[in-house]
């Protein structure tokens, strides 16, 4: 293989090299708003923790009930635990609500100005 060939072989696969590392990323830092704008009302905490992953923590349901920033009555969503997840790397929370039957029933995206 002559050198000039080999130089562009080399260029040509650290292009796709680089191309790959930040496609992962990319992906890894945008797979909560993915996740959040994919959920529904009545999503079972397993495909919840299958879209999202593991929480970074649980906790009692502590907000107003909302859907997308849209209030609802307190009484119809009976939150039971809210799911909490965020990036070590950016600002903000995602927030999600489940019932006593593991549904969602409520969902938040917190950031701070």
């Amino acid at each position: 293989m002559n050198p000039r060939l080999r130089l562009w072989a080399k260029i040509g696969a650290t292009l796709v090299l680089i191309f790959l590392i930040y496609s992962a990323i990319a992906s890894w830092l945008t797979r909560y708003e993915r996740g959040y704008d994919r959920l529904v009302r009545g999503t079972t905490k397993a495909e919840v923790l299958k879209q999202f992953g593991r929480p970074g923590y649980t906790r009692k349901c502590e907000l107003s009930p909302a859907w997308d920033d849209e209030p609802l009555d307190k009484l119809s969503t009976n939150c039971a635990e809210e799911l909490v997840y965020s990036y070590r790397t950016k600002i903000g929370q995602w927030v999600v609500g489940l019932d006593a039957n593991g549904k969602t029933v409520t969902e938040y995206h917190l950031s701070s100005p």
